[in-house]
């Protein structure tokens, strides 16, 4: 397989914290729980299901949703050998993922992951999902594009999105201290319409939309200098998502062909 070197953004392994990824493995997020909630409201997804995680990180969701659904086959990339050792290892003595399989690979050059496939006779037909990724991307169009070479039946998205025909291209710099150069990273919300318009060039047809909400709060972090989501309260006792300076809009898309 070619060692894939090209990055996807500027957020990577060195500007994230790694505990999030390895508490992923241990508990399943509230978010991804509702995600599969939705998949499952939608009839989308079970144990005849074959599907790709596309930027799967730690491998947490593939896991996740291998054990609830039982799926027939499951396939992460990520184009981050160190997110990917973390699934590897703990893939490693649980003989039960034997049909979880984790390849090196880049959103932005799907051909490669093809053909990686391809010469491991591994197979999918089902969908795509996308968690927690697109708002930390350069470019949402291409990575679409690239997603829907998989010509799959569908895929579904987990990012920041706004309702109306605005998006907000947004660069966090967080500073080690203050006469440090800061490390740089983005932290986009998208238009629905726009995305939506999108997918339609790209031969999507039908379109899926839902709100989350966290339902149990989260505590702030003690430390005020790294992003971590947390929660508030409105007035109306909704919990309001919160990383760092900015609020978080999450909301689900799935897109059927």
């Amino acid at each position: 397989m070619k060692k894939n070197n090209k990055k996807t953004s500027r957020w990577d392994s060195k500007t994230q914290n790694m505990d999030y990824f390895i508490n992923q493995l241990k508990t399943p997020y509230q978010s991804s729980i509702a995600f599969f909630d939705f998949l499952e409201e939608l009839n989308l997804i079970n144990s005849e299901s074959s599907i790709v995680d596309a930027c799967c990180g730690s491998g947490a969701n593939a896991f996740y949703a291998f054990n609830r659904f039982s799926l027939k086959k499951i396939i992460g990339f990520d184009y981050q050998e160190e997110f990917l050792s973390l699934a590897k290892e703990y893939q490693k003595n649980l003989t039960k993922y034997n049909e979880v399989c984790f390849i090196q690979a880049n959103i932005y050059e799907i051909d490669d992951f093809l053909d990686d496939l391809r010469k491991n006779k591994i197979t999918f037909n089902d969908g795509v999902i996308f968690l927690q990724t697109m708002s930390w991307l350069t470019n949402w169009r291409e990575s679409l594009k690239q997603l829907s070479k998989l010509n799959t039946n569908w895929i579904a998205i987990s990012s920041l999105f706004y309702e109306g025909l605005i998006e907000a291209e947004i660069t966090i710099n967080t500073y080690p201290d203050t006469n440090s150069e800061p490390i740089s990273f983005p932290y986009n919300v998208y238009s629905m319409p726009i995305v939506e318009e999108y997918l339609k060039v790209l031969g999507f047809k039908n379109f899926y939309w839902k709100k989350f909400e966290l339902k149990t709060p989260l505590k702030k972090p003690n430390n005020i200098n790294k992003m971590g989501s947390y929660t508030i309260e409105d007035k109306n006792g909704k919990l309001i998502t919160i990383s760092g300076p900015i609020m978080l809009p999450w909301s689900f898309l799935v897109a059927k062909r």
